[in-house]
């Protein structure tokens, strides 16, 4: 299991005689920009860059990164060393840990494809922003997810959230709202493998939207 601290970023990420000073203004704006614009012409340090453990993969973020044309590189830690949450590192901003963390900042950060154009998915859809209590409503199911998998007895709580879920789907198609979300992704990574009546329907449904990588390099992510 993972633990919850995480590991120093490695102090080569960043060439501090070719970078400029940045204030905390300016970083969180450069940050809030979209990821696929983030390969910063002439300044490729800038760019954020997701650390992961071999032992502990962020599997949510990879999915969704897997299914667009977001640029992101995404470096493994010494598989030596103690498992820790994935973290995603930015030069001029910090760090943002944990996978459900990033994926959320992934999708608030995806702006939508241009009409016409062959990626199709919206990332910040998942989150049904539009609407307060749906967009909590997600948050309060990937909640679930990171508590399962944070718990002392992971099986247990996996198999407690299965049934959680089972229950709530008896009358419902989606974890949320009438549509794919964020959600529905996050809880069938976790639950996929599980049997019980409502939760495999619907995890056939989900299944058959799972995100679909985009390019070769995009598939080797997934």
């Amino acid at each position: 299991m993972a633990s919850s601290s995480t590991p120093p970023v490695p102090p080569t990420v960043v060439d501090e005689k070719k970078k400029p000073a940045a204030t905390a203004s300016s970083s969180t704006a450069s940050l809030s920009q979209s990821l696929s614009s983030l390969a910063l012409a002439g300044d490729a340090s800038a760019a954020p860059i997701l650390f992961y453990h071999p032992a502990a993969p962020p599997a949510l973020s990879r999915l969704l990164l897997g299914a667009t044309k977001l640029t992101l590189t995404l470096t493994a830690t010494d598989a030596s060393k103690p498992p820790h949450h994935p973290y995603l590192f930015a030069p001029t901003a910090g760090s943002i840990s944990g996978d459900y963390s990033i994926a959320r900042y992934l999708c608030r950060t995806h702006q939508s494809p241009a009409q016409g154009a062959k990626q199709t998915l919206s990332l910040s859809s998942l989150l049904c922003l539009h609407d307060p209590w749906l967009a909590s409503q997600v948050d309060q199911w990937v909640d679930h997810c990171l508590m399962a998998t944070s718990s002392a007895d992971p099986a247990a709580a996996v198999c407690n959230l299965t049934s959680i879920l089972e229950t709530h789907l008896q009358d419902k198609t989606y974890s949320v709202g009438s549509s794919l979300s964020l959600a529905d992704l996050a809880l069938h990574l976790l639950l996929k493998d599980k049997q019980s009546p409502a939760v495999a329907r619907w995890g056939a449904l989900v299944g058959a939207q799972m995100p679909k990588c985009t390019s070769a390099t995009a598939r080797r992510r997934c």
